[in-house]
């Protein structure tokens, strides 16, 4: 076999997924032609391009070779996602009054990335077409570009598991079913299901359609943007519990939730990392929720007592899950920004919507800790790292250490590249962290000095767009981007 890079495999797959495009550029421009907007007719532009040159790609590479190495997925992932938010940015180009160039790739990317950081200060002058695209991104990218495209290719014979593997880096890789595809359309149907509760959820709370429709797809993807001025503070109360929910819900693997909805229960309680981001959460939002406590000052009543457990819980759930959504536009105690900063990095469980390290990876990381302190005391005794009650092999270790030490390693110098940028420390340090664990949005109200992605100049929005891509990709499909052996023959 060739040691060449697969590039016909790789063209037909940018060609599907060009037609995918042109499929979803549809969505928003009915909505805007029923709102009477004249941006719709920029998304017609846009899906027609995208069918065009989708069907040129598909059609010229249709005999493409259908193996598919491990260094060709992810080479494939990494520019799969370098390619389609360029495609994705190019609705925000048309409001030239609003966008830039470079702010148009700054939002795609921190859509389809599902970061949330956002160049949008007034979205009263936003298209309810372009506000529904934002929301849209968001909901695709968790799903995953590669996600869609094993199940739209007509024929990746058992390869595609290097497309999976690659997408969905950890040391968990169970399916739910034998075949690939089948464990994809599961997948699926657990994400819109969430999306329909969600969106019901949202009704009932009194939020309007298209608010609730926007927010549904940003939620249930962990993105995290915002829709309105105001914020979450202008609807009703009862809004936040459902998000609350939502985000929870959205950071437990989707393999654990079909358990939940079918007669295979019994895995969930047996499943670490379920318990472990349970135990996280509750703790941490009692922590957080003490320190508002008597922050705000004692005693206070019933209702105050449930809103400061509220206001904690919600922080919480939004960190954790990677959601990051923010509840005012004052800076957070520096205490507080300080935790949840913390909280971004665990992430959620694998195989969810969440970004960052993972439950599982964290977990493993302590556990090997703790056995290295007992080695050191028992020279003798044999003490394997157990999770879900099996031996992790050294090598599976070794790679969780190696991501573990480039994830900081790279949060440290994206920060470092962003004091150069002209932003303080303190803002770097928060942004850094934030938009390398996919929680953009809420790094602006994690520093005191009230940041905006707005004061940001064309390099930190650079430095910001490779966290972000870095964040999503969880590192090692980036790198094989700029990996010399990767590029050459065999």
């Amino acid at each position: 076999m060739s040691g060449r890079f697969n590039y016909r495999l790789f063209l037909y797959g940018i060609g599907i997924m060009l037609l995918f495009f042109a499929a979803a550029f549809v969505v928003p421009a009915v909505v805007g032609f029923a709102y009477l907007e004249s941006s719709s007719w920029v998304f017609v532009f846009c899906s027609v391009i995208c069918f065009l040159l989708g069907t040129i790609l598909k059609t010229a590479n249709a005999d493409y070779n259908p193996f598919l190495s491990k260094r060709d997925g992810r080479l494939i992932i990494g520019l799969v996602w370098i390619i389609l938010p360029l495609i994705g940015a190019l609705p925000y180009t048309f409001l030239s009054s609003r966008f830039g160039i470079l702010d148009a790739i700054f939002e795609s990317f921190s859509g389809f990335t599902t970061t949330g950081s956002s160049l949008v200060a007034d979205f009263n002058s936003i298209p309810h077409s372009m506000l529904l695209w934002r929301a849209m991104t968001q909901w695709i990218g968790c799903l995953g570009f590669i996600l869609v495209l094993i199940s739209l290719m007509p024929s990746l014979r058992n390869d595609a598991h290097n497309f999976f593997n690659a997408e969905f880096n950890s040391i968990n890789k169970d399916k739910v079913r034998p075949h690939l595809k089948a464990t994809i359309y599961i997948i699926f149907i657990i994400y819109s299901l969430l999306s329909l509760i969600c969106f019901v959820g949202l009704l009932i709370a009194d939020m309007d359609v298209f608010n609730a429709l926007c927010y549904t797809l940003a939620t249930v993807s962990t993105g995290g943007f915002m829709f309105n001025n105001g914020g979450l503070s202008v609807f009703s109360p009862y809004v936040k519990p459902v998000l609350m929910v939502i985000m929870f819900l959205s950071g437990i693997s989707y393999y654990l939730l079909y358990f939940l909805i079918t007669s295979k229960r019994k895995h969930i309680f047996k499943d670490e990392q379920a318990w472990i981001y349970v135990k996280l959460i509750f703790f941490a939002s009692l922590i957080l929720s003490f320190f508002f406590y008597f922050r705000a000052g004692f005693p206070l009543n019933f209702h105050e007592i449930l809103a400061v457990l509220e206001k904690g819980f919600f922080y919480v759930v939004s960190a954790v899950s990677t959601t990051g959504y923010s509840l005012s536009n004052v800076g957070l105690p520096l205490f507080a920004a300080v935790f949840l900063v913390f909280l971004m990095f665990p992430g959620g469980c694998s195989s969810s919507s969440t970004t960052g390290l993972k439950v599982v990876r964290i977990t493993v990381l302590f556990r090997y800790a703790v056995a290295a302190i007992k080695r050191l005391l028992y020279p003798r005794s044999i003490i394997p790292v157990k999770f879900n009650s099996v031996a992790i092999r050294d090598e599976s270790i070794n790679t969780i250490f190696g991501f573990f030490f480039l994830y900081i390693m790279i949060c440290i110098l994206g920060a470092s590249l962003l004091t150069l940028c002209g932003i303080s420390f303190d803002d770097a340090v928060m942004v850094s962290a934030a938009n390398i664990n996919n929680v953009g949005s809420l790094g602006e109200e994690l520093s005191s000095n009230l940041f905006s992605y707005l004061q940001i100049n064309p390099a930190a929005k650079i430095i910001l767009i490779t966290l972000m891509i870095i964040g999503r990709l969880e590192i090692y499909s980036f790198f094989a981007l700029f990996s010399r052996s990767i590029w050459s023959r065999r």
